[in-house]
């Protein structure tokens, strides 16, 4: 069960994972009647909207649902990031309750204006903090956290070469951003690639530099900047219960 921000309402949501079928019963409909289960159990439940992650985006796309927000992975050089004039509000956060609900705070706002944001449970933002996996960085100002970094090392090729992987990268303002970049751009003595997984299309803008390390053209002279990936899918599965929840939005000038 979740609660989804559809255009600045929340909505409940529902979401399924971890379907399968026993090799001695595929193709005899299983996973269609588990799926068409699913969407009975959230319309009974009232929620307009159902999501997945697709184990095959075309067995889905025949069963109604539609294509989200693909994600777009960049790996660039930290000096391609820009480099601020400051990083002095950034901080390590840790597993104390002070920061626990300072992040969830801080997503919670990011989530109020973010159409397709998920809310997250004060569990998920504590085991977030508590993964040992993470490094996580807070912008704080006047006591507040307005943007935070979470982010783990991924190895090269040899013990010599090592990437930031970004997890999650969430900011409230201008300041918060640039601080938070000015961190992952002044590891360049000893960090090959930032890699960054977003749905922010208009991401390669903030880069000084948005060529990853495939050195592809695109024809005729396009230089390759991230990979994109289609993922997660959505289906409306109550049209009058969603359009009624959005009574205040203008759709086009339509009734």
């Amino acid at each position: 069960d979740f609660v989804m921000n559809f255009y600045q309402v929340r909505v409940a949501a529902g979401g399924v994972g971890g379907i399968a079928v026993d090799l001695l019963h595929k193709k005899e409909h299983v996973a269609k009647e588990m799926v068409t289960y699913f969407l009975r159990h959230y319309r009974e439940r009232g929620a307009p909207i159902v999501m997945l992650y697709p184990f095959r985006p075309d067995f889905y796309k025949k069963m109604g649902f539609g294509y989200g927000t693909k994600i777009n992975q960049y790996r660039v050089k930290p000096t391609a990031l820009p480099k601020g004039a400051s990083r002095a509000h950034v901080r390590y956060l840790n597993k104390s309750n002070d920061d626990r609900q300072a992040v969830l705070d801080c997503y919670n706002r990011f989530l109020d204006r973010t159409h397709g944001l998920i809310e997250k449970s004060a569990y998920e933002i504590k085991r977030l903090l508590e993964n040992p996996k993470h490094r996580i960085l807070g912008y704080e100002k006047d006591g507040r956290i307005m943007g935070y970094l979470v982010f783990g090392f991924d190895k090269g090729e040899n013990v010599l070469l090592n990437d930031i992987h970004v997890r999650e990268f969430v900011y409230e303002s201008q300041e918060a951003l640039s601080e938070l970049l000015t961190f992952l751009h002044v590891q360049a003595d000893q960090i090959r690639h930032i890699i960054f997984d977003t749905q922010d299309e208009y991401f390669h803008h903030l880069l000084l530099d948005p060529r990853n390390d495939s050195t592809r053209l695109v024809p005729s002279v396009y230089h390759e900047s991230n990979i994109q990936g289609v993922g997660i899918m959505y289906r409306v599965i109550d049209v009058p219960g969603i359009l009624g929840l959005l009574k205040e939005r203008n759709f086009g000038g339509q009734t």
